[in-house]
């Protein structure tokens, strides 16, 4: 990732932020995103502010979920997870994280367009 890519992605919210603004925030941006920009890291499980960081988000995504279900051919559901265990973040993660990426650039893509 090169640092014009680091500077796209604004810093996490801190510990006081709200369970919504972190959930938006981790919702926005890949797990492996993240990692590479140098703002997550993977941390010990008994670590108390990832541990709280954790309840937070849950308790923000509790309130309003829904569910989506995609059907994929074997193939590509073995590449999808093949590709999940490589980089040890859930299936569910990847998709949801690639969705909303696409969503968003769709979004910006239409804006432009109407200007």
């Amino acid at each position: 990732m090169t640092s014009t890519q680091k500077n796209n992605i604004p810093e996490p919210p801190d510990t006081n932020a709200s369970p919504e603004d972190l959930a938006a925030y981790y919702e926005q941006y890949s797990p492996q995103e993240l990692i590479e920009a140098g703002y997550m890291k993977v941390l010990p499980k008994d670590d108390p502010g990832t541990a709280r960081r954790r309840e937070l988000a849950k308790s923000a995504l509790k309130k309003k979920r829904a569910q989506l279900n995609i059907v994929l051919d074997e193939k590509e559901r073995e590449e999808l997870e093949a590709y999940a265990k490589a980089i040890h973040i859930p299936v569910s993660t990847i998709a949801k994280s690639w969705i909303l990426r696409a969503l968003n650039l769709e979004k910006s893509r239409i804006s432009e367009t109407r200007i």
